[in-house]
């Protein structure tokens, strides 16, 4: 079953992030956090009922909240960011 192939991963980057702020410790993050948040938030924040979400809502509470922590320090404008309608087919970027 492929959705539980992709469980098995989310749920061994909660295990490494244990009660970290970031994956490897410390207190600034590094390239694997970046790597992290930016295959975890499509799961959690593009509007599509993947049940890899229902997974990390679950069962990887500690994932959700660094999620959640890395989007409000890094990208406090993500909502207005998000809500930008672009059309690249007719040429806007």
């Amino acid at each position: 079953d492929i959705w539980k192939f992709s469980n098995d991963d989310i749920q061994a980057i909660s295990d490494v992030l244990g009660d970290e702020q970031f994956l490897l410790g410390g207190d600034k993050p590094t390239l694997a956090d970046c790597a992290v948040f930016g295959h975890l938030s499509q799961f959690l924040w593009i509007p599509i009922d993947f049940p890899q979400r229902k997974y990390l809502l679950e069962s990887c509470p500690n994932l959700v909240k660094f999620m959640n922590h890395f989007r409000a320090t890094y990208w406090p404008d993500w909502e207005d960011l998000c809500n930008i309608k672009l059309d690249y087919a007719n040429g806007q970027s």
